[in-house]
């Protein structure tokens, strides 16, 4: 009873509680006004409660899950600048002051089709990184059956853990330590395989003719 106490009391479980309680009043506040945007949008509900739901979970995906503080703002801003500028100027029929171009003309259908084409860059966020998440656990798999090697796993690791923090740095800055990690991992399958141990036994067989005179 004491340790609950003293459990429910320590900074910790204050920091868990803050963070619980914001996390409330951003749902609370999400739910409002996608209720109002809801109701005052002109077109399809279907195409504006699919794209709150996908630009919902994209930020969600980010904030959760704090893989590159990168992405995490590149998430943050497409949420900020689309749906959050949307439903604003929806719920206090504000016109936007930006011009329509090309094929937009700024009705109801042309804002589902828009709306639309968003929902899917929001799921294509959202799946990039995580096929990139499978494709490195995969290649450091890979690496690891050819090398057994925990070090170059980790170096690997590494290299792709600073690629994705810095995002938008140029890929050139990696290409020699990919390079590098490259080499070595054949170089250690190479060190490791059945042809090269057949290698090392021809050649001591040979060093032994030779010594003996054969």
């Amino acid at each position: 009873m004491k340790t609950s106490f003293w459990r429910s009391i320590s900074p910790q479980s204050g920091r868990n509680h803050v963070a619980a309680g914001l996390w409330v009043l951003g749902l609370v506040a999400w739910l409002m006004l996608f209720t109002l945007g809801l109701v005052g949008y002109s077109g399809s509900k279907i195409a504006y409660a699919l794209f709150s739901m996908a630009t919902g979970a994209m930020l969600l995906t980010g904030l959760r899950q704090t893989t590159s503080y990168g992405y995490l703002f590149l998430k943050a801003f497409l949420w900020l600048g689309f749906w959050l500028k949307l439903t604003i100027h929806t719920v206090l029929s504000y016109p936007f002051v930006e011009p329509a171009v090309g094929s937009f003309l700024g009705g109801a259908g042309a804002w589902d089709e828009v709306l639309n084409t968003a929902s899917v860059a929001s799921l294509g966020v959202m799946l990039g990184m995580a096929f990139f998440s499978v494709a490195v656990l995969a290649v450091e798999f890979f690496i690891n059956v050819l090398t057994a090697n925990p070090i170059i796993c980790s170096l690997y690791g590494a290299v792709v853990a600073s690629n994705i923090a810095q995002f938008g740095g140029s890929p050139r800055e990696s290409a020699p330590y990919i390079f590098m990690l490259t080499c070595g991992i054949l170089l250690i399958w190479i060190v490791r395989s059945n042809f090269f141990a057949l290698a090392l036994q021809k050649l001591r067989m040979i060093k032994t003719a030779e010594s003996n005179g054969i």
